[in-house]
């Protein structure tokens, strides 16, 4: 059965608290470059939609907490109109800046009072309806389909803002790039510029495949009668389960990162382990593909995936290779979470018990020598003495993930984050 122990569930309540005071205070934080970043995943936004969770679950929150978001929002406009320039993606520019007020605007945020705050929002959602619909052409020419930094976020924005024509080009060209293989599975290849620059099979959730077929299976809940996107994640996840590596004593993972195109086609690629996270790795495919069969009804699908996550939840901290933090991305606080989902999404018990180990390996990771009211679990930002605050990879993806133990209804965050339609 689905339960903490009293001595857990009192230091989430405890760190709760203390996260949120933080997140709270703008003396605090002002300093940090996340909160002067309009990024949803990389700065403000991202943190005021982890704080708004917060206040639909904790029935002690007051107005004066809900004054101070609305503040984060001016700060956002300020921000955004000091911009020199900023750029259209999900991660840190305007598609997910627009997916941040279009959630604020359906979540009770706004009330009859804040006639001119809507205003002004409704004005910023209409600049980036015109902004993103000139930028689809141009990561289409760039074969830029990345959720992050590309296409495929833009595609977030306007399923949220249900924009049909900028769902159903998006829509369009990812189903226009797919490859499929002699068995008619169905992957997609990039050009990778950021490490070998070559072109590569993506497997990961942050730039890869696993976000193509999140946004499909999204596109699909809103249209269930388009028979055409089903097979094309029905393929999809039938490509993950024919390439998955044999488990041995060396290589403990189903998935690499990437796998070389070139080796691919020439069926001479050597198989290798991957970190556990939600970016990259067995964890966060898998329930990417978990999510997906499940919405599809493939029954034989979803029972592998059980299969292969239930392997999965061998894996401990002492035994992975890759730098594991305590963030959402690529740490425990995102591990935790994950696992938590799938206990939820399957209901066996394995998976709790995987969560709560991954939950306590994330309170093992606080310094506890900081000063009252700061809270620090690393976070350093590279080249400088600020800690990094926001959803993806900082202090507010951890009160995300304590918030959705102990409230399981908090999910805006976790709809932004992608792990949830």
């Amino acid at each position: 059965m689905k339960k903490l122990t009293d001595s857990v569930k009192e230091n989430i309540e405890k760190e709760i608290k203390l996260i949120s005071d933080y997140l709270f205070s703008w003396d605090k934080i002002k300093v940090n470059r996340n909160s002067n970043h309009i990024g949803i995943l990389s700065g403000l936004p991202g943190v005021t939609l982890a704080l708004l969770d917060y206040l639909q679950v904790e029935p002690s929150t007051n107005n004066s907490q809900k004054k101070i978001l609305k503040e984060y929002l001016q700060n956002t406009f300020k921000i955004l109109e000091n911009s020199e320039y900023i750029t259209s993606t999900y991660c840190d520019g305007l598609s997910g800046y627009g997916f941040f007020l279009l959630k604020l605007k359906s979540h009770d945020f706004i009330d009859e009072n804040d006639g001119d705050l809507l205003n002004d929002i409704d004005e910023i959602l209409n600049d980036i309806d015109d902004i993103l619909l000139e930028h689809i052409e141009e990561f289409y020419q760039q074969d830029n389909l990345d959720i992050l930094h590309g296409l495929v976020g833009l595609g977030l924005y306007f399923l949220e803002r249900e924009h049909t024509l900028g769902v159903d080009k998006i829509t369009e060209i990812i189903m226009s790039k797919v490859f499929r293989t002699e068995e008619g599975y169905v992957y997609w290849r990039k050009y990778d510029k950021y490490d070998n620059y070559k072109s590569v099979i993506d497997l990961g959730n942050a730039h890869g495949m696993g976000a193509n077929i999140f946004f499909l299976t999204k596109v699909l809940s809103k249209t269930p009668e388009n028979e055409e996107i089903k097979e094309i994640i029905d393929s999809a996840i039938g490509f993950f389960l024919d390439n998955s590596q044999e488990i041995t004593d060396e290589i403990y993972c189903y998935y690499p990162l990437k796998i070389e195109a070139d080796a691919y086609d020439a069926n001479s690629f050597e198989p290798s382990n991957s970190r556990l996270g939600w970016c990259y790795g067995d964890l966060g495919t898998l329930y990417t593909l978990l999510m997906a069969s499940k919405h599809i009804d493939n029954k034989k699908y979803y029972d592998i995936i059980v299969d292969k996550l239930a392997h999965v939840a061998t894996r401990t901290y002492d035994k992975e290779g890759f730098i594991i933090d305590a963030g959402f991305c690529h740490g425990t606080s995102g591990i935790a979470l994950l696992f938590n989902n799938v206990y939820d999404i399957t209901g066996k018990d394995v998976f709790w018990k995987t969560a709560t180990y991954w939950l306590e390996q994330t309170l093992i990771k606080k310094d506890n020598t900081q000063p009252e009211g700061y809270v620090n679990y690393g976070f350093v930002i590279e080249n400088s003495d600020e800690k990094n605050i926001s959803i993806l990879e900082g202090l507010a993806g951890l009160l995300v993930s304590y918030l959705k133990f102990l409230h399981p209804g908090a999910t805006i965050s976790e709809e932004l984050l992608m792990i949830k339609y």
